[in-house]
């Protein structure tokens, strides 16, 4: 059996607290060192909102209260700054979130995986320093980068883990910032430029709760089997090693072709950010014969090779991305181990009149198959419609659909502007499709949400 779930744990938290200690110290040393201090200039900034969501079973999926502040400044005397530094921390609590199921089943696997959430939570997000020079940018610390050229589907977006909490999110609400070190870097021939990652320690994503997971009930086994109950998971990921660093390097080329075309070819050696889950017998040490079965949840190292691409061809652009993800069981003979894949997106957009801007995606997936299985595949459509008929005013609608199993969501927004720095918003999901297909077991989970924020 292999799936992605993932249940964290408060060890794993207080190491992510040091992570984030250690990274936030080196943006010290490198903003505030000796001679500099007089040469520093600092802004301070940030947002108070509030979400309420409603499913359409009337129950609350969010009902939030959050504070985010974030400061950035520069270092340097001359026209342009020689290092700027950026810090970013979001606390908030959510009455919407309440345990996770009782476990009482003890053939319900939902209460191991998925676990439940705190209502209060503390994160700290990007927190970094880079270093400005003529022929390249260094940076350290807590970062987030996006790579590839389309965002409906992301295949080459590998290095940062994402918090799937509320998996249709936009992806750049739902990126984490890990610790690394980035460089990039302008080659020696005219229009090439590298950007290169080393990321040292594994953070792996954070996996939609029960409410976004299908169910996983265990068969029952027959008496002679011995498998007595379930243990909770073995979290199996990857150590602080030299072994397991992580590594990409993106090179991108300003071609002189069409109406002007940006290329890029990534190369990226990690792990995925979110686990295989297979299960393992333990004896249980009481009685002979019997076990225990436990869940485990390991993250594949993997090879991604990708291209991508964006043209302009008068008032369209055309962006592209296709991404072949290697792992170690290219024969599907390994159930602890994912299979390798295959990702492609193609897309246009063009401006139109009276301040709307139209987006249309389609996306294609193939997951090579288990041993004596057939392959996965996947054919969907996103078309997303962005509408701005004044200063206040923006409205948006996305829809995508599967044409596989028939299924998808409409997503349609509104956003206004009220005062100075205060916005209000609503927005609609509606998921459809039969029981069974990708978005249509989502159905219970069509809502309502409305939200204001304050920025300052």
């Amino acid at each position: 059996m292999k799936s992605s779930a993932s249940a964290s744990s408060a060890a794993d938290r207080r190491r992510g607290a040091r992570f984030s200690a250690r990274a936030l110290a080196v943006v010290a040393c490198l903003a505030f060192s000796p001679g500099a201090l007089a040469q520093v200039s600092f802004d301070l900034g940030g947002t108070l909102s509030t979400a309420l969501g409603v499913d359409v079973s009337g129950d609350f999926t969010v009902a939030a209260v959050c504070l985010a502040l974030e400061g950035r400044g520069e270092v340097g005397s001359g026209f342009f700054p020689d290092a700027a530094f950026f810090a970013e921390v979001e606390g908030c609590y959510d009455a919407a979130l309440r345990a996770g199921p009782s476990g009482e089943d003890p053939t319900d696997l939902s209460a191991l995986l998925y676990g439940s959430r705190d209502p209060f939570s503390v994160r700290l997000g990007s927190a970094y320093a880079t270093l400005y020079r003529p022929s390249f940018d260094l940076s350290v610390g807590l970062q987030k980068v996006s790579w590839g050229s389309a965002d409906a589907l992301a295949p080459l977006d590998v290095v940062n883990p994402t918090d799937l909490s509320y998996p249709i999110a936009p992806p750049s609400d739902r990126k984490l910032a890990t610790l690394m070190v980035r460089a990039q870097v302008a080659a020696p021939g005219e229009g090439v430029s590298l950007d290169m990652v080393l990321v040292p320690l594994f953070e792996p994503s954070v996996v939609p709760g029960a409410a976004w997971q299908p169910a996983v009930v265990l068969p029952s086994f027959p008496p002679e089997a011995g498998i007595v109950g379930l243990v909770p998971p073995f979290d199996d990921r990857p150590e602080a090693s030299l072994r397991n660093v992580q590594f990409g390097v993106r090179a991108t080329f300003d071609l002189d072709f069409l109406d002007g075309t940006d290329a890029s070819l990534t190369y990226f050696r990690g792990f995925k950010k979110l686990p295989t889950a297979s299960f393992r017998v333990v004896p249980t040490g009481e009685a002979p014969g019997t076990f225990y079965l436990q869940p485990v949840l390991s993250y594949d190292r993997v090879h991604v090779l990708g291209f991508d691409f964006s043209s302009v061809v008068g008032a369209y652009v055309f962006r592209g991305d296709a991404a072949m993800t290697f792992t170690n069981d290219p024969d599907g003979v390994d159930p602890a181990v994912g299979n390798p894949s295959f990702q492609a997106v193609l897309g246009v957009e063009r401006s139109l009149p009276g301040g709307a801007y139209l987006t249309a995606q389609l996306t294609y997936e193939r997951i090579w198959p288990d041993a004596g299985a057939e392959a996965s595949s996947d054919f969907a459509s996103v078309l997303a419609l962005r509408l701005e008929p004044d200063a206040r005013t923006t409205a948006q609608a996305a829809w995508l659909h599967d044409y596989v199993d028939g299924s998808g969501v409409f997503m349609p927004s509104l956003d206004y502007r009220l005062a100075d720095g205060v916005t209000a918003g609503v927005e609609g999901v509606l998921f459809y499709g039969r029981a069974g297909s990708r978005y249509g077991d989502w159905r219970d989970n069509s809502q309502l949400r409305l939200g204001v924020e304050y920025a300052f």
